[in-house]
């Protein structure tokens, strides 16, 4: 596959097998590097290829961010990462979009609300 990628090309990587809308993103550097967010780093780092997909099959998302946006990307290196308001997710939109936000944070932080309002319905504890 690294053969077809592109510098600046968006990658992403399942994170849990069993949670298929947790995905790893990260930004081809080129030359077997990738820049990303990530828990086990501290924040943003470039890492090689391998270290970046730790043996999971990575994918292209069809987005390339391009010499502006790498160079966005690389300006944030040593950022720290923060689970609830700078993951992966957040780096990636940013460097895309400008915007600093996580879309499957939403949704998760949407679908516990929405299981526990089920719950407590199912209890009596809401009308």
């Amino acid at each position: 596959m690294r053969q077809e990628l592109y510098v600046g090309d968006e990658l992403v990587f399942q994170i849990y097998p069993w949670l298929p809308f947790f995905r790893h993103h990260g930004f081809y550097l080129g030359g077997n590097r990738v820049i990303s967010n990530s828990e086990r780093r501290g924040g943003v780092a470039i890492d090689s290829w391998n270290d970046f997909a730790q043996g999971r099959p990575v994918y292209r998302t069809g987005k390339n961010i391009g010499v502006k946006g790498l160079n966005y990307a690389l300006g944030k290196v040593g950022q720290e990462w923060r689970l609830l308001d700078y993951n992966c997710e957040h780096f990636a939109n940013e460097c895309k979009t400008g915007k600093v936000q996580s879309i499957q944070l939403n949704a998760t932080v949407l679908a516990v609300v929405f299981v526990g309002a089920l719950l407590l319905i199912g209890k009596g504890r809401i009308a």
